[in-house]
């Protein structure tokens, strides 16, 4: 027998990589751990940009989804004038409920 050392033939080693049947190997990624960050912190910037508005049908269960992962929610405000609820998640997201069926947003 000779050994491997000794005697090469070109192109066969990727081929004894790839297996008998030429399949190459899948490779997984190796994942950190998802951390739990907080969602709506200072840093977190939007450029030029002052906030962003996201209308909902439920408020109240808007509030206790974005509070139960980890943000700071605002408590709601009536806005008669234009038609909605709002509150703020941390400092630069709104959420939005109308006011009724004529509020502008009651399409959304």
């Amino acid at each position: 027998c000779i050994g491997a050392a000794n005697y090469r033939v070109p192109g066969m080693l990727p081929a004894l990589r790839r297996g008998a049947r030429g399949a190459r190997r899948r490779r997984t990624a190796v994942l950190p751990p998802p951390t739990r960050r907080r969602l709506a912190t200072p840093s977190f910037q939007l450029g030029r940009l002052n906030h962003v508005a996201l209308a909902v049908p439920d408020l109240a269960a808007a509030t206790a989804t974005w509070a139960a992962l980890g943000a700071t929610v605002s408590p709601p405000q009536a806005m008669p004038a234009h038609g909605v609820t709002a509150c703020f998640v941390g400092e630069q997201l709104e959420l939005l409920e109308p006011l009724g069926a004529e509020s502008p947003i009651a399409a959304f």
